[in-house]
């Protein structure tokens, strides 16, 4: 954890302003330093030249890890401005280099470090992302970055194990999306049915059907009943002064961002684009508060601090607030904050406004 914590301040807390990936260099050298490696000792080569074929092109990754005894070439780091977020192109040129270099494994290195792996296992067109580690003190996925890439413990088998891992677990997550689907499908609503009528042959079809059309079977994703037992919850703590119908309750609108086909809840929506936002335009907390301001959401605010939160709600279970491990975001200026979950169609269209506003394709489906 002590060399996790080295590298998070050689790159990460020593970074100042916008530096290029140049300057950045000398950071990531000393940071390779920490994990074992040394130019000096033949680990590693900076900028190496490779000629590809009889053409005039050429390639040069930015560190070429090798072996210092055999030579053979164990992984390939790609640098980017520690400032600007990682994007597409860059996962397209790491792939470029482990294919011709016939490597697994890769390293982007910019505002977070990213592994990709490009094993037999892989299907995708380029390398894939087996995992993001944020420059966060007394990480675990940092401890285990350091485990897996130090030279006194490197080892492709081990690699291999946690890519194995990564992609057993994208599997079933994809199988488990793909059933969740299915079952909460018109389809199989009138499946589930027609199983009701199996089960109570004992009654006269008539009866049966009858009996269908006074009750409503419906089958939905965890996602839509959070929604529904916090709308519950928030009318059964209201006075019946309180109990006048608001016609946004209930709403079942879906936002999708930039047309990635994934329909999400109001909350949800506003989590994922201010994690997105953040991303790629790395503002301070300040910054980002001046941005998403408190009275655009309401009670809560849009988004504070996680320690605050904490502090705060600490007397309740539910802290009003997405405090899981992976909803946790960071600002530019290393300040860990969180976003309010309490969200209905008529605040959260503030938020879609200042998506649209800054580029962003939104949007909204309603559900009936």
């Amino acid at each position: 954890m002590e060399k996790w914590n080295k590298l998070c301040y050689h790159l990460s807390e020593k970074i100042v302003g916008d530096i290029s990936e140049r300057e950045f260099e000398v950071f990531v050298d000393r940071a390779l330093g920490i994990l074992g490696w040394e130019e000096y000792s033949g680990d590693f080569e900076i900028r190496p030249s490779f000629q590809l074929g009889s053409t005039k092109n050429s390639l040069k990754p930015d560190f070429l890890i090798k072996s210092n005894l055999t030579g053979q070439k164990l992984f390939v780091v790609e640098i980017k401005k520690p400032k600007s977020p990682l994007s597409e192109q860059n996962q397209v040129q790491l792939s470029t280099y482990m294919r011709q270099f016939k490597l697994p494994f890769g390293i982007l290195i910019g505002p977070e470090i990213q592994v990709f792996y490009d094993g037999p296992s892989n299907e995708q067109e380029n390398a894939m992302l087996i995992g993001r580690i944020k420059f966060e003190k007394d990480s675990k996925a940092g401890e285990e970055f350091v485990t897996l890439f130090s030279k006194e413990s490197f080892s492709h088998e081990a690699l291999h194990g946690v890519a194995a891992e990564f992609l057993k677990k994208n599997y079933q997550k994809t199988k488990v999306e793909e059933l969740v689907k299915r079952i909460t499908s018109d389809d199989f609503q009138d499946l589930t049915k027609e199983l009701v009528k199996r089960h109570f042959q004992e009654y006269e079809s008539e009866v049966i059907d009858a009996v269908l059309n006074k009750v409503k079977i419906e089958i939905r994703s965890l996602d839509i009943l959070e929604e529904v037992i916090l709308i519950s919850k928030k009318e059964k703590s209201s006075s019946n002064f309180l109990k006048t119908k608001n016609p946004y309750e209930k709403d079942k609108t879906k936002i999708i961002i930039n047309g990635n086909g994934v329909r999400l809840p109001k909350n949800r929506f506003v989590l994922e684009f201010v994690r997105l936002f953040n991303n790629d335009r790395q503002k301070t907390f300040s910054q980002l508060k001046n941005i998403f301001r408190d009275e655009l959401q309401g009670s809560t605010g849009v988004i504070n601090e996680l320690k605050v939160v904490l502090q705060k709600y600490s007397h309740m279970d539910r802290k009003r607030h997405f405090v899981r491990k992976d909803e946790i975001l960071t600002s530019s200026d290393n300040i860990q904050f969180v976003v309010s979950t309490e969200w209905t169609i008529g605040n959260v269209q503030e938020i879609v406004k200042i998506a649209v506003k800054e580029g962003y394709k939104i949007d909204q489906v309603k559900v009936e």
